[in-house]
């Protein structure tokens, strides 16, 4: 591989990285929204949050196809590439797009979470509607019996 080659390849790498971090920053902002409305029990905003992430995942998965090839090629490549006067700039765009990636996980799993005790205290809260449903139904039949057992009550008193 040539000199110049290699500087085009680290040259589209770093674009493509650069354009990746911006989606990653836009991942990062509704990741935090989305973990707010969770710990505020705002579902259909954590829905509406998600569609966005899907459609922003759509266009970072766009990019990375198209800089998907580079990674190897630089990758093989790397102790000439080293050389390049753009390669420290495109190691720490890699760096940063590392911790961005690590922090919208980390938000993503303390979501799941807060979604997850809040379903488990509805289901908790539904059960007990149906067993003090269920308790009440029983109490009704002993308080109020049906028509036909009414009426022995009547006849004798």
């Amino acid at each position: 591989m040539t000199r110049a080659e290699l500087e085009t390849a680290l040259a589209s790498y770093g674009a493509g990285l650069e354009a990746e971090l911006s989606l990653l920053r836009q991942l990062q902002a509704l990741a935090e929204r989305e973990q707010e409305a969770s710990l505020s029990d705002d579902l259909e905003l954590v829905t509406r949050i998600s569609d966005d992430r899907a459609r922003l995942m759509t266009g970072l998965l766009i990019v990375e196809n198209g800089i998907k090839l580079l990674r190897p090629l630089l990758s093989d490549y790397r102790s000439e590439a080293e050389l390049l006067p753009g390669f420290p700039d495109v190691a720490a765009l890699h760096r940063v797009a590392n911790r961005l990636v690590n922090t919208i996980l980390t938000a993503d799993q303390e979501t799941l979470r807060v979604l997850h005790e809040a379903a488990a205290a509805r289901r908790d809260a539904l059960q007990a509607i149906e067993h003090g449903g269920q308790t009440l139904t029983a109490y009704r039949r002993v308080i109020a019996p049906p028509v036909a057992n009414a009426s022995l009550f009547d006849s004798r008193g």
